[in-house]
Formats: structure tokens, C-alpha cells, sequence
């Protein structure tokens, strides 16, 4: 379905509705579309989960944060901007950084072209989707306590499998083109 300047759908997940919204406006104002629909649907902000790319984090690896602030990412600024809050859940998928600065744009509209480098990302895109799994099944802390247990650390760490029937969470948006894109294919 569109509305809400994005794409949206609605599911069950370990029992519990969880709606994906992908917002279609341009990166830098996807808060906008996400602030329309959580208001909408008077979504409180400890049920939403935001997931995207994130430059700052090394390729095939992820970041999990309860809350905090948008770092270099003009889409979780905007968000952030349009929320008027930094008490929102959060998945990064690290793209890493181009080698040179002033190819940034290219790097991330550029489809991927060497294989080696789309396993790396693909790696994050999984524990991504584990990841958000997870927080569905379980909630936020639970997730966080395996992904420290595991490796030591939440970056990084493969969470596959954790979902284990218990629920936890309840309506949850998400928005990122990247996680997305994977998680409907």
C-alpha cells in the first residue's frame, strides 16, 4: 500500500502486528514520512525501529542502539528533526565509507558491482533482519543481552535464531531502503 509519502505493509510476527514503512521521499526527509505515520496511527515512540545504511559502520556489520543521537546520517536526522526525539530504536547496517570523501553520493545510489563486496553487505542485511526479528519476538533488551553474550558486543554479532516464540513487542515501524528492500524479496 502507499500513503504517507511511502510504501507500507502489515503483518504478524510471533503473534504480535508489526507494520514496515518504507518512505519514498528522498533520504534526507524520510522523517517526514514516518512522523505522518506514526501520528496517524498514534504509534508510541518505544514501538518504533528504524533501520538504515550507515556509512560509519564497517561493511557486513550492524549497530543496535535503544535511543540516541543521528550521527552523520541525514535520513536519522531527519527523523530525529521530525520526531523531536532521540527515544526511538535504531538497527545501522554498515556500507562502510567510499575510500575517497568526495565520492560519498555515488557510493550509495551506485548498484553494487563486485560480488565479494555485496556478500560483505549482504552479511549485514542478515543480522539486520535477525536483529529486528529478535526485538519483535523478544523486545529490545533481551536482544542486546544475546548479541553481548555471543561476541562481545552488539556490533556485529550474528544473531540468527534468536526468535524463539516469545513475544514482547507490538506495532513497530521501520525505515530504510536497504533493509527493506532485502526483507520483502
Amino acid at each position: 500500500r502507499s500513503n504517507f509519502e511511502g510504501i507500507y505493509g502489515t503483518g504478524i510476527i510471533e503473534n504480535e502486528k508489526v507494520i514496515l514503512l518504507k518512505p519514498q521521499t528522498y533520504m534526507n526527509l524520510s522523517g517526514q514520512s514516518i512522523k505522518k505515520y506514526i501520528d496517524f496511527y498514534k504509534i508510541p515512540l518505544e514501538n518504533i525501529l528504524v533501520v538504515f545504511d550507515d556509512m560509519d559502520t564497517e561493511k557486513g556489520k550492524i549497530k543496535i542502539r535503544k535511543m540516541g543521537g543521528p550521527g552523520t546520517h541525514n535520513g536519522a536526522k531527519s527523523v530525529v528533526h521530525e520526531l523531536q526525539s532521540e527515544q526511538f530504536a535504531r538497527i545501522r547496517v554498515g556500507i562502510g565509507r567510499p575510500i575517497d570523501n568526495d565520492e560519498i553520493i555515488d557510493y550509495v545510489i551506485t548498484p553494487i558491482q563486485d560480488e565479494q563486496e555485496y556478500k560483505q553487505l549482504e552479511i549485514g542485511m542478515s543480522q539486520a533482519l535477525a536483529a529486528f526479528g529478535g526485538i519483535i519476538c523478544m523486545g529490545f533488551t533481551p536482544v542486546i543481552g544475546i548479541a553481548a553474550g555471543i561476541g562481545g558486543s552488539v556490533v556485529g554479532t550474528p544473531l540468527v535464531g534468536i526468535c524463539a516464540g516469545i513475544t514482547a513487542a507490538s506495532t513497530m515501524v521501520a525505515a530504510g531502503s536497504a533493509m527493506l528492500d532485502y526483507a520483502c524479496k
